[in-house]
């Protein structure tokens, strides 16, 4: 166990050599401390840090040329809340003995439904000497939110030398194909920020995947002195774009709208990526965002539990084409409004809004997660005694930070928010809506029961890949009641929720395989109703965002990656409801239609073919229908199985189905499957055919069978007579008589049949 971490105070030490470097200032720069911690040099305090989420700089120059002893001391952030808690009174949060209200650390270290309690401490982001002299470069923040021609504001902010007086001059060039124009602008002896505006006729606009390419510029300001020598330099690269967040008062609408045009925002929320901050490094976040885009992804949404994240993660998402809505760190609690909290949350906010404006990826801020919600749903007014509890930070101080630094970039208050006081937070008509009702009490059924406008969390859980259950978990895994199993299982009732699940729709089973099997078809079932449903309302309903992308240990939880980034299959069906072609069947058995989304770039001229089939594979009919949309339009298509069991729609290589029987409650015939493993060019691939009848919601599985080889975990449909190849990752050591074991193994592939026949 490592909880006494965090409850011990540490003490770090080292010895620091500051440059001589005469006529100059230096600065010893942390990055991030995380969280409570006291900076020395040679025994006087020079700083107390007491928010991670913050930056810090100490001047050192008085130490120059010598050697002097520094030390961080790191206390206990429980021990902190502590004191904070007797100071202000209690304040409830969703999480027992979490006291993340108290004290501006990453909400999540202290523990959250999808994650254990780690609640670390240290120096989390670089410490580095900074020497300068004359002037240097303090704030830089490009805005390209501008109407007309494409163009960029830059604020720059300087901070200046003790005791020298001088002009100097700052030069903003912007470079990239077909385009190098530049700006500058003198600044006074007395002036610490200047604005200059850089036109850039003919620069090509960025754009989110799916709408266009996401176009990038390099970004370079210099400062100078009177004589025109160069003092300081900041690059970074920008993307022309106009944003607009549409919240129409009168309907309750919320939506982006990039470049003039209303976006189908379709995405994930983003928790940490490692369970220690700071840990995930550029290839790390990296390949998870590229997770995100492979599957049809626009957005991803920074969850407010969790931090600001590096620079790398916002490059990405630029070079990507990835939106991002960013959340402040405020996440379902109540928290303190002392007058040293505001004025240090303002700081953080003006912090981390000057470095992370200038994205051109960056298209929202939100105030908090839930708080708003959980405010009026458990009646805090009455337990807090009316004490403030956060709103001042949502609806005053963080609002008049981005008004000052970022104008021109959108905020909102919180999420979920209706728009006032006088309609229920989390109401589905109004704004933006947590949709966690069917997951906590209903069936994912009851999805299609709301006609939301924007739906900013939702989920259904399932459980990480075998691989990383059975390397992750030392006991047995002898069913879902595994002491180990219910131990990655931290959110209220989840066992009992996915248990509920099934049983909704299959007979429930206590063996281990069979139970990862079903609650990952019903994980992807559940995601799948809800995004098709919502999808079928635009340009009502503007967008979804799936709780969550990825997880950061080995849990059952909601994520579409496992801590291994093992694609779940609720990923597979995530990508193909996010398709910028988007095809799904709405409804059950007597009013189903085909929905057909053009979210491309150009005109869809195409047959939609739809064909009914017995069990067996036999053709009943045929239809076919010809659609003509629009890039941006839609369309519905009437569907009827009529007498036939299945439903096969297709369009462009999309293939879609729908059963009469969808849970085969009444029994579905054996589809005879048969699987035989080849290697072509060094690379094994399982071959599984249905020799019999439609094989549905089929699983490969080869880890089952021998450790060291793992497939796609797509759910697939097989017609009787295909083949269906599946690529095999093959470890070391696993040789030919492995793989044909595999082959030959009961467990390597699960139909549904096969579930329902072992567990009647």
């Amino acid at each position: 166990m490592i909880q006494w971490v965090g409850r011990s105070d540490w003490t770090l030490t080292r010895s620091l050599a500051i440059p001589d470097e005469p006529g100059q200032v230096t600065e010893l720069v942390f990055e991030g401390i995380d969280t409570i911690a006291d900076v020395s040099i040679d025994g006087a305090r020079v700083l107390e840090s007491r928010n991670m989420h913050l930056s810090h700089s100490i001047d050192v120059s008085g130490y120059r040329g010598g050697t002097c002893s520094l030390e961080v001391a790191l206390l206990s952030p429980f021990a902190y809340a502590d004191d904070v808690e007797r100071e202000v009174g209690p304040y409830p949060g969703s999480f027992d003995e979490t006291p993340y209200t108290y004290v501006r650390k990453m909400a999540c270290s202290f523990g959250w439904d999808w994650g254990p309690r780690v609640a670390d401490l240290g120096l989390w982001r670089p410490v580095h000497l900074r020497t300068w002299s004359t002037a240097r470069l303090d704030s830089v923040v490009a805005s390209t939110n501008r109407p007309g021609e494409p163009s960029v504001e830059v604020r720059v902010g300087i901070a200046r030398q003790p005791g020298v007086d001088a002009s100097l001059s700052v030069r903003a060039r912007v470079r990239g194909t077909g385009l190098d124009v530049e700006g500058s602008a003198v600044m006074a002896s007395d002036e610490q920020e200047v604005i200059l505006v850089v036109k850039a006729p003919g620069a090509a606009r960025w754009w989110p995947r799916g709408a266009g390419a996401a176009a990038l510029y390099d970004l370079e300001v210099e400062l100078l002195d009177g004589s025109g020598v160069p003092l300081d330099r900041d690059e970074r690269r920008i993307g022309f774009r106009t944003i607009e967040l549409d919240t129409t008062s009168s309907d309750g609408a919320f939506g982006l709208v990039i470049n003039d045009e209303p976006v189908l925002a379709r995405g994930f929320n983003w928790i940490p990526a490692t369970l220690l901050p700071g840990l995930a490094d550029r290839t790390a976040v990296r390949t998870l965002l590229e997770a995100a885009v492979a599957a049809n992804s626009n957005i991803v949404r920074v969850w407010g539990g969790g931090t600001y994240e590096s620079r790398d993660f916002y490059d990405a998402c630029d070079e990507l084409g990835i939106l991002v809505w960013q959340d402040f760190a405020f996440a379902c609690g109540a928290y303190p409004e002392t007058a040293a909290m505001r004025e240090d949350i303002a700081n953080e906010a003006r912090q981390n809004v000057t470095r992370l404006a200038s994205h051109p990826s960056l298209v929202l801020w939100n105030g908090n997660n839930e708080n708003l919600w959980l405010h009026e749903a458990l009646n805090w007014e009455n337990e807090l005694d009316h004490r403030p509890w956060g709103a001042g930070y949502y609806f005053d101080v963080i609002p008049r930070v981005i008004a000052s630094l970022a104008p021109d970039q959108p905020y909102y208050p919180g999420s979920p928010w209706s728009g006032g006081w006088n309609v229920e937070p989390n109401d589905p008509d109004h704004q933006t809506h947590h949709a966690w009702e069917m997951w906590n009490n209903r069936d994912y059924i009851h999805y299609r029961d709301d006609a939301p406008r924007f739906v900013s969390e939702f989920g259904w859980q399932g459980p990480a890949s075998t691989p990383v259950l059975t390397a992750s978990i030392s006991d047995a895994l002898d069913g879902p009641h595994a002491a180990g199993l219910v131990f990655h299982q931290k959110a209220a009732d989840g066992v009992a929720k996915l248990q509920l699940g099934i049983s909704r729709h299959f007979p429930v089973t206590e063996d281990f395989a069979d139970w990862h099997y079903i609650t990952s078809v019903i994980q992807a079932r559940a995601v799948t109703a809800a995004l098709d449903h919502w999808a079928s309302l635009w340009p009502r309903c503007r967008g979804a965002i799936v709780w969550q992308l990825n997880d950061i240990w080995p849990a059952i939880s909601w994520s579409a990656l496992d801590v291994a980034g093992t694609p779940k299959p609720v990923l597979h069906a995530i990508a193909d409801s996010f398709d910028d072609l988007h095809v799904s069947l709405i409804g059950e058995a007597g009013g189903r239609r085909v929905f057909v989304h053009n979210r491309g770039r150009s005109r869809l001229e195409a047959d939609l073919g739809m064909r009914g089939l017995s069990s067996s594979g036999t053709t009943q009919f045929t239809t076919a229908t010809s659609l003509r949309l629009d890039a941006g339009a839609s369309s519905f298509v009437d569907a009827s199985l009529g007498a036939a069991e299945a439903l096969e729609v297709t369009l462009l290589g999309r293939r879609r189905f729908a059963f009469a029987d969808a849970d085969g409650s009444a029994g579905i015939p054996d589809p005879g499957l048969e699987s035989s493993v080849v290697v072509e060019n060094g690379v094994a691939s399982l071959v599984v055919t249905a020799t019999s009848a439609i094989a549905r919601e089929v699983l490969v599985r080869p880890e089952l069978e021998v450790a060291g080889v793992t497939a796609s975990s797509r759910l697939l449909t097989i017609l009787p007579g295909e083949q269906c190849v599946v690529p095999l990752t093959v470890g070391a050591g696993v040789d030919r008589d492995d793989l044909d074991r595999v082959a030959r193994g009961d467990r390597t592939v699960t139909s549904l049949f096969d579930y329902l026949a072992r567990n009647r």
